[in-house]
């Protein structure tokens, strides 16, 4: 019996990116049952703040519940529901989601870790369920991801620069 595929997707703020993602995801030719998992997240206090990243945030679990798909939505980000604390955060988004997946995967079940704005091919789960059932002795797996890129034009040049570069620093430095 092949192993399941739990993928974790931290998410704050990706309206724009999520169909791209979910896109790429939900087309996986992939032979491994697969499960789909996103947290939805903020600290409650953005509700005075920032309410355009809760806004946001309200639009993307909407986008989610619209899919006719198997996506568990972990919902940190609703009134009530956000951040208290020192516990916030894309890392602690991540650690909830795998407390989940673990109170339910099999000991052979492998769990994804990405972001709401990377796109997968079409062969990333096969790949990776691949990989583990050749080298049933591995405990982790990196494989290179690549975030979108702002096209440059002459109205925001400058800023998208900017937005790019800050994109490459940050996939320099998590590989």
């Amino acid at each position: 019996m092949k192993p399941c595929l739990h993928i974790a997707i931290p998410a704050m703020a990706e309206a724009d990116f999520l169909p791209s993602a979910m896109a790429a995801l939900l087309q996986q030719q992939s032979t491994y049952p697969y499960h789909i998992y996103i947290c939805v997240n903020q600290p409650e206090s953005y509700w005075e703040s920032k309410p355009d990243i809760c806004q946001n945030n309200q639009a993307s679990i909407a986008y989610l519940q619209s899919l006719k798909a198997d996506i568990q939505i972990v919902d940190k980000s609703s009134r009530g529901q956000g951040w208290v604390g020192k516990h916030s955060g894309v890392g602690w988004a991540r650690k909830t989601l795998f407390d989940h997946i673990m109170r339910i995967a099999a000991p052979s079940d492998i769990i994804l870790s990405l972001d709401a704005d990377t796109l997968v091919d079409k062969h990333y789960c096969p790949a990776v369920g691949d990989y583990f059932s050749q080298h049933p002795r591995s405990q982790a797996l990196a494989l290179p991801y690549y975030h979108p890129l702002l096209e440059e034009n002459n109205n925001e040049q400058a800023n998208n620069e900017a937005i790019n570069r800050a994109i490459l620093r940050y996939e320099i430095y998590m590989r």
